[in-house]
């Protein structure tokens, strides 16, 4: 941990870390680090944050050229993510690089697992697949060190180009080590941002949180360092100036964090360990309690391999310390949820072949069973499900069936105890894969739709049955074209909209519908009309006539003739302003109350 505040410049605290830093000829450090730091503490996608940091990198040194590669699925190639002044053709030439020696630097260190310095491509076995496109675009020198995870897997490698053959000081070499390390930070705070995200949409918890970005600090093992970037009074943490600086950032750590962050920093000033990471919490000048997480590496030794200088960073990582506090809470609330709604919830373990429901799926199905028994109870994936539908469902978990995050909707028949068919509406999810990406284990939830389903085959067996339906509706009903033009509505939606029938036929439902609903509604037509969904339902907004905005529920339906053509949906419409208004009022009382 560093010993006192520092300064603002990242050319200076580089050369802080490192002894003897390139300066920036440019003088563009600092614009560089501002950049760096608001990308950090945004939802920029990584490709942005690894563009940002290669930007900075470059200001450490006239003619430097830096480039980010990362290992692409396969695990057996790397793919250019950032290289922010390298030439497009270059870069377009190179990708992908085969992770091995004799695919240039950055192959041969993704290999390796260690820095690798070519001092003149030109000249070196290393570079012979891409030395004539590289020195036909002015690179000639290339220093290549691997980016690892906490694991010691390898995420990338960072790489820095220069237009003259040399070779690195023993300064350079701290650096590209640092800039490696720092990418792999960013790595991983984006990387951990993304289940953090997905868990507050599931829990449906407005939790803002703000980033200040990463504190970097450097420091010798007599305690003189500093703190970039003024982050500790952007954090609101004292720094501990003046005397006794560790005594004093020990007494601000929570009491029951302080020890386990002793051993750590003790490990390492020994030489036990060359690197800690460590999440505690720390006292802010407000008194309150924040979460940070702390990395810290060696990068010097005396003769006696007793450590000299460290390098490190802080995140402050107090929201999502509050999100994993909420995942945990609602875990414990998960099993009460699911009885309360009784959600019929089912997992599948695909290599026994076995799925286990609870008893409100067993329910579903027909099976009246206690607790115990719906525990014990299991069955095959495509026992009891009906002849016509069992190909579907065989070939259900694969691609293109299944989405890129592994969600899927199937609809099928069952055979209930008494020997008839429900239909079903499943929505789940693979939630574990093997290494080949084959799936292991499915949880879903399965929907009554048997209703819905008897309701469309009634509708297509009989046009006069199904225009006194529709006509006569308690409901807001509509047929509607693919391209969203309303061919037929009922006098329950015109009451809802304001519209007469005469006018709703002119128009579109895109027309009538709120512009932040609409990509939302259209994702689902068109998933419809390619086929890979017959059903959906969604909450969205309407403009009445009269200009107010109106709540709906939206259930939607594509009918098919027998040959599978597509003809129209039919969509059903019910007024929820009422409820939505009512929901509102209950959740601003409920702030209000907090």
């Amino acid at each position: 941990m560093p010993r006192k505040a520092g300064k603002t410049e990242w050319a200076d605290s580089v050369a802080a870390i490192v002894r003897s830093a390139p300066q920036s000829p440019s003088g563009q450090s600092l614009p560089a680090q501002a950049r760096l730091l608001a990308l950090l503490g945004s939802s920029a996608p990584l490709h942005a944050l690894l563009d940002g940091l290669a930007t900075y990198v470059e200001t450490w040194s006239e003619g430097l050229y830096c480039s980010v590669l990362l290992v692409d699925k396969s695990g057996r190639l790397l793919r250019p993510v950032a290289a922010p002044s390298l030439p497009l053709a270059y870069v377009q030439a190179i990708d992908p690089v085969t992770i091995g020696v004799g695919y240039g630097s950055c192959g041969a260190a993704a290999a390796r697992r260690e820095m690798i310095v070519v001092e003149d491509v030109e000249q070196s076995e290393l570079w012979a697949p891409y030395a004539p496109i590289a020195v036909s675009q002015g690179l000639r020198a290339c220093w290549s060190v691997p980016i690892l995870d906490d694991a010691s897997g390898l995420i990338g490698t960072l790489a820095m180009y220069y237009a003259v053959p040399r070779k690195p000081s023993p300064q350079e070499i701290e650096l590209i080590q640092f800039a490696a390390a720092l990418a792999a930070l960013v790595i991983r705070q984006h990387r951990d941002a993304i289940p953090l995200q997905a868990a507050e949409t599931r829990l449906h918890a407005a939790i803002g949180v703000s980033s200040t970005g990463i504190g970097l600090w450097d420091s010798d093992r007599d305690g003189e360092g500093a703190w970039f970037d003024d982050w500790c009074e952007r954090v609101g943490i004292d720094p501990c100036f003046g005397p006794e600086r560790m005594k004093r950032w020990y007494a601000q750590i929570h009491p029951e964090d302080v020890e386990r962050y002793r051993a750590v920093d003790a490990d390492c000033g020994r030489g036990i360990t060359d690197s800690y990471v460590i999440e505690y919490r720390v006292r802010t000048r407000s008194g309150e309690w924040r979460w940070l997480h702390e990395r810290c590496n060696v990068t010097a030794y005396d003769s006696k391999g007793c450590p000299l200088h460290y390098v490190g960073a802080c995140f402050d990582i107090d929201a999502q310390k509050r999100v994993e506090v909420a995942l945990r809470e609602a875990e414990e609330r998960h099993e009460l949820a699911i009885n309360a709604a009784r959600l019929p919830v089912w997992e599948y373990q695909v290599e026994s072949d076995l799925i286990r429901g609870n008893i409100h799926w067993h329910r579903t199905v027909g099976y009246e069973l206690s607790e115990e028994q719906a525990r014990n109870r299991s069955k095959t994936w495509l026992s009891d499900i009906h002849p016509d539908d069992a190909p579907k469902q065989r070939r259900i978990h694969a691609v293109p069936s299944v989405d890129s995050a592994g969600f899927y909707e199937s609809e099928y028949r069952i055979r209930l105890p008494s020997g008839e068919y429900k239909w079903l509406l499943d929505r789940a999810r693979i939630v574990q894969r093997n290494a080949d990406g084959a799936p292991l284990k499915v949880v879903g939830v399965s929907v009554d739709i048997d209703a819905r389903k008897r309701a469309e085959s009634a509708l297509r067996e009989s046009e006069v049955r199904f225009r006194l339906a529709f006509e006569f509706a308690a409901i807001g009903m509509a047929l509607v074209a693919p391209d969203g033009r309303f061919l037929r509505v009922n006098k329950a939606l015109c009451r809802i909209v304001g519209y007469s029938a005469e006018e709703l036929l002119r128009i579109d439902f895109q027309t009538i519908t709120h512009p932040d609903d609409l990509d939302v509604d259209l994702a689902f037509v068109r998933q419809m009309l390619a086929g890979s969904i017959s059903y959906y339902e969604m909450e969205k907004r309407y403009f009445h006539k009269l200009g107010q905005l109106l709540w709906v529920s939206l259930s939607v339906s594509a009918v098919r003739d027998d040959a599978g053509q597509f003809q129209y949906f039919i969509s059903q419409i019910q007024d929820i302003t009422a409820r939505k208004e009512a929901e509102a009022l209950l959740t601003e009382s409920d702030f209000r109350h907090r």
